[in-house]
């Protein structure tokens, strides 16, 4: 299958939800760093990007193979990653065979590989490279993942840090009732919940939501990672009503788009009902706590914050790869209809797509290398392919 230029680019222009720039990170560490300060053992991946992909090729091809892998991309200049790399679809079979490219087969170490395998497993399970969604799974996996690759971009930092701001200033001024100038402990204290890695750091408001100390890291950094979905998730609601108004339009086309449809859209509106629920709750509970000093509500919801934001997450990844989907396919067509064939076929996509299930069990299949992007002259047969 080849990835056109203008796709690989759309996956580039990517959020945190769909990709992971693993390079970006490892770059900023400095030069003399140790290896295990990186996230991956084989140096070479420390320079990839992951994306959450979407295979249509291998679905049009009538194979039964996932729907929603995750595509190493290893691009030929850092610097330009749209220009064109390699790349690969996780498993194991493949990532072997990237190892024996890039090192050659007698130099391929299998404790680093399969330390390599064992992180790359967890990612690949994952609906949303959300760091917050990242460092609960390699938390429950046990194993670690160095702090500078869940940090966000600072584009995406600093909009959420005026996100939390808004958000803490009151819970300051009416519970934690700082001393000297307000809008510095509100800056101050958003620092460091977002490097929050001892109780101590964030004290008075601990103290303030009553938590156990034992637990007081998890829970605040779910409410971070809640801050977060609320800004990713305003920026995908004007997309997915513009699917929902595309899709509403398609009930016309017959009836099994109808029931397909219908199905896509019951279930596009039963997960964002999740979300906008849990978002509800969290902000009464929250007003409740600031403006009416009824502490309760907020802190019994702060003790379900990580099932809370886990479910956000996973709402996120899909309604985000759906609306992916659909705008790179369907959008080019303009006002056209789709020709009947094709819009049924689409349509199953979309679907099995919106009800993909936990895949976790799925990991040690076999997938195909998929290539990308410029000419076919920059191929390498028998190997991880081009973009």
């Amino acid at each position: 299958m080849t990835m056109q230029r203008d796709m690989l680019k759309q996956y580039l222009r990517a959020g945190p939800s769909r990709r992971l720039d693993v390079g970006f990170f490892s770059r900023k560490l400095p030069k003399d760093s140790q290896a295990d300060a990186y996230l991956f053992a084989n140096a070479f991946l420390n320079g990839c990007i992951l994306f959450k992909y979407v295979d249509l090729e291998d679905r049009r091809g009538g194979a039964k193979g996932r729907l929603i892998n995750t595509l190493i991309y290893l691009p030929y200049d850092n610097t330009s990653p749209g220009e064109g790399g390699e790349s690969i679809i996780f498993c194991k079979d493949n990532l072997q065979q990237l190892c024996e490219y890039k090192l050659s087969a007698k130099a391929v170490d299998k404790d680093r590989l399969a330390s390599d395998i064992e992180k790359l497993k967890v990612l690949d399970s994952l609906p949303t490279f959300s760091p917050f969604i990242v460092e609960f799974a390699f938390r429950r996996s046990q194993l670690t993942i160095p702090d500078c690759y869940l940090q966000l971009t600072p584009e995406v930092r600093e909009t959420l840090d005026a996100h939390l701001m808004v958000r803490l200033r009151p819970l300051i001024v009416a519970r934690c009732q700082p001393s000297g100038n307000i809008e510095k402990a509100v800056a101050d204290l958003t620092t460091k919940l977002f490097r929050l890695r001892e109780p101590a750091d964030a004290l008075p408001l601990i103290e303030a939501l009553r938590l156990p100390p034992a637990i007081a890291n998890e829970v605040l950094s779910s409410w971070i990672g809640i801050a977060y979905f609320e800004y990713e998730y305003s920026g995908l609601q004007p997309k997915l009503r513009e699917l929902a108004n595309w899709l509403a339009c398609q009930a016309e086309s017959g009836h099994q788009a109808v029931c397909l449809v219908n199905a896509i859209r019951q279930k596009i509106r039963s997960d964002w009902n999740d979300v906008v629920s849990i978002s509800m709750e969290y902000r009464d509970s929250y007003d409740t706590m600031v403006f009416r000093g009824n502490m309760e509500p907020f802190v019994a919801f702060m003790a379900r914050a990580r099932a809370c934001y886990w479910r956000m997450g996973e709402v996120l990844g899909l309604l985000e790869l759906t609306v992916a989907v659909w705008r790179h396919l369907v959008l080019p067509v303009g006002e056209r209809k789709l020709p009947p064939a094709q819009l049924y076929e689409f349509l199953v996509t979309l679907h099995d797509l919106m009800l993909v299930g936990d895949r976790r069990d799925e990991l040690d299949g076999n997938s195909s290398p998929v290539r990308a992007g410029p000419p076919a002259s920059v191929q390498v047969p028998s190997h991880p392919q081009s973009l």
